[in-house]
């Protein structure tokens, strides 16, 4: 809306001789002239008040001065053109707001001065303005909630202008009355002592005039909604990877309104924090978090709160959900690759590393994946540790199972027929690295069991069957294994005459 604001008053000094600082090269000629007048409130005439012209296309040089003469009268001559024509209201004498023709105290506001050539462009008339405050009155039905009240001026780039506590006997505002507001857009913002903010409590256009000043009118603390209660975070200590939630206790919402979030880091906001949940990433670590809640009706800020700051952000944890495995055989042995089942981890993006180990010790140089088992790991217990790692958590370790290197035995199933019902069967086994395997032999005829080989000699053993009847049968030799062999078993058929 636009509105007028006072000047200050008495600023006239005393009457002194008109003087002019042309500063055109030598040679120049002027061509024009600019003539007008200065004045302040109630159009009392300025003496000693500077005048300046430049071009109106943005040119750095000032092509003529002039000083104001007891009637406020200037004059400044000038070539034919376009001009910018200010009244320095900033100087020492007056230390109040520039203005520009016509009625502007902004140069982006400004109208040029056109003068023709031999021409004169008069009554290019300069008010001396020494800008304007606002004020406004804030009222409840709770007095109390006015002591210790702040009422902030900002202007649109919500630079904070002026400032004033109010109390319950003295709730209204002057603002802007000491810093010569010029014209512009701004707002009052109301903090109390428990830092719940209301930016937008009242916002307004300002007309810098000569004859009032802007009165917000009453700011109702108690109109709908008028403060946000201060969000609290689900948890002081956060920690990357770790869900937090933002919560208003007892806030009940108006219709019409609703809740905007933004959480920050050390003061900067988060860009993916806009809502009221907010999962802490790697590059909040060591930075303390807020979040701050604002009520919007109709698109505009109603009323903002900004939570207490946690602690320092936690390094992560990572989680094991499931452990990893080995991939192996069910009897792993020397020859065998062996892999790994990572299991199930959280959260997602970790960078795996691994280390495999036998019988307690780290196998020099074997970082893989997979393992190939080897001589070395016969009879001995091997594992492997998995670590998990990512940028803002713990590195996490977690080792799968053990599991018993063994080796595959050669075997042979020789059968000799005898006559008269009779079969000797006879087992050899072969093992890498002993002489002397241990173990027993089962004999099944037919799928069926009918005796047992109990030891082996140098890894042989053998076992006759009698009664056995004329024809086809098929033997098979289970040979059992032991704690560093795998079981065997070799099946053949023999003819009985």
């Amino acid at each position: 809306m636009a509105v007028t604001v006072a000047t200050f008053t008495g600023l006239a000094l005393l009457a002194g001789p008109s003087t002019a600082a042309p500063v055109r090269a030598e040679g120049d000629v002027a061509t024009g002239t600019i003539t007008g007048r200065v004045t302040e409130g109630g159009g009392v005439p300025t003496p000693q008040a500077r005048v300046t012209a430049k071009s109106f296309a943005g040119g750095a040089e000032v092509v003529d001065t002039a000083t104001t003469d007891e009637f406020g009268r200037y004059t400044l001559d000038v070539p034919a053109g376009d001009y910018l024509v200010t009244l320095h209201g900033s100087d020492p004498a007056f230390k109040v707001l520039d203005s520009y023709w016509k009625d502007a105290d902004r140069v982006d506001q400004a109208t040029a001065v056109t003068v023709a050539a031999d021409g004169t462009a008069s009554d290019v008339d300069l008010p001396l303005w020494g800008g304007g405050f606002v004020q406004g009155t804030v009222t409840s039905e709770s007095p109390s909630r006015i002591n210790g009240l702040v009422a902030t001026l900002y202007d649109a780039q919500g630079n904070a202008i002026d400032q004033q506590t109010l109390t319950a006997s003295s709730p209204r505002f002057t603002l802007g009355a000491t810093s010569n507001v010029p014209s512009g857009s701004y707002r009052v913002g109301l903090r109390n002592g428990t830092l719940v903010d209301q930016p937008d409590a009242a916002r307004f256009e300002v007309k810098v005039s000569s004859d009032s000043s802007y009165d917000v009118g009453t700011i109702d603390l108690d109109g709908p909604p008028t403060t946000v209660p201060r969000p609290t975070i689900s948890s002081a200590n956060p920690q990357v990877g770790r869900p937090l939630e933002a919560s208003l206790d007892g806030w009940e919402s108006d219709e019409g309104v609703s809740l905007r979030y933004q959480w920050y880091m050390n003061g900067v906001a988060i860009d993916a924090g806009k809502q009221a949940t907010y999962t802490p990433s790697p590059g909040t670590l060591g930075k303390k978090l807020t979040v701050k809640v604002t009520a919007v009706r109709g698109g505009e800020a109603i009323a903002t709160a900004t939570s207490v700051a946690t602690k320092a952000v936690l390094i992560g944890t990572i989680e094991v959900v499931r452990r990893p495995t080995l991939a192996a055989a069910r009897y792993p042995v020397v020859g065998d690759r062996i892999g790994r089942d990572l299991g199930y981890w959280k959260p997602s993006g970790l960078t795996w590393s691994h280390q495999w180990y036998r019988n307690g010790s780290a196998i020099s140089g074997q970082r893989g994946s997979t393992y190939l088992l080897r001589s070395a790991d016969w009879g001995k217990k091997v594992f492997l540790v998995v670590k998990a790692s990512r940028t803002g958590y713990r590195t996490q370790a977690e080792r799968t199972e053990s599991v018993v290197v063994k080796r595959a035995p050669s075997m042979s199933n020789t059968t000799t027929v005898l006559g008269g019902g009779k079969v000797k069967l006879t087992a050899k086994v072969v093992v890498v690295g002993t002489s002397r395997p241990s173990g027993s032999v089962a004999v099944l005829e037919d799928d069926v069991k009918i005796g047992t080989i109990a030891s082996l000699t140098n890894g042989v053993g053998s076992l006759t069957v009698s009664g056995r009847e004329p024809g086809t049968h098929r033997y098979t030799l289970e040979y059992s294994g032991n704690s560093l062999v795998v079981p065997a078993s070799r099946t053949r058929e023999v003819v009985v005459r």
